[in-house]
């Protein structure tokens, strides 16, 4: 856990510098408590470097009460809920081009903790997801979260002031040329 800590950098970018972390009961990371500005990088949470087994940890990576961190070309993998949580008023992280799927495995704590997404965003602003891979999470790739778990439905005018980013609508797709 980084309970408090400002800018430390797990993993890295430098080839080789990533960590495996795996198989552990709790969250393999967790930025909790005004852990700002961290950097986790390039991490193989979950899965074994050879990506053939998972090794689960409950969630992939937490982000709690906490801003501006960085979770980048990570391999998020096989956990018991959520592949990545940000709750509790956690603004202006980036989750970016990290591979994101099959979490949600399956239950093993009580009913609060059964969400099974690739990305949960409950409460926060201005956490950006950008060009990660994710797919195959049992329940949905993305959640924006409360006040609905699963699919919100768009709104005119994407008005929203509470939710996870204020549940910005999702994209509808009017044609594709191939």
């Amino acid at each position: 856990d980084a309970l408090g800590r400002d800018r430390f950098i797990i993993g890295g970018p430098e080839p080789g510098a990533g960590n495996l972390i795996a198989g552990n009961r709790a969250t393999g990371v967790r930025l909790l408590g005004a852990s700002n500005g961290n950097i986790v990088q390039n991490n193989f949470l979950g899965v074994n470097k050879t990506v053939t087994a998972f090794i689960a940890n409950d969630r992939g990576v937490q982000i709690r009460g906490s801003h501006g961190n960085q979770i980048l070309g990570n391999l998020i993998m096989g956990h018991t809920y959520d592949g990545i949580l940000i709750w509790q008023l956690s603004s202006d992280n980036t989750i970016a081009n990290n591979i994101i799927a099959f979490n949600g495995q399956g239950p093993v704590g009580g009913p609060s903790e059964a969400a099974f997404n690739g990305i949960l965003v409950i409460e926060g602003v201005g956490n950006l997801l950008l060009s990660n891979i994710v797919f195959g999470n049992t329940d949905m790739d993305i959640d924006l979260g409360l006040p609905f778990l699963g699919p919100a439905p768009n709104d005119v005018g994407d008005g929203d002031t509470a939710g996870g980013n204020y549940m910005q609508n999702y994209p509808v797709l009017s044609s594709a040329v191939a």
